[in-house]
C-alpha cells in the first residue's frame, strides 16, 4: 500500500516535470 502511494507520487512528480519541460 505504502509502495503505492510513493509510486502515485512519483508518476505524479514525473508528470509535472514533463509539464515544465514542455512549458519551456
Amino acid at each position: 500500500m505504502r509502495e503505492r502511494l510513493t509510486q502515485s507520487m512519483r508518476e505524479s512528480e514525473a508528470t509535472q516535470h514533463r509539464l515544465a519541460n514542455a512549458a519551456g
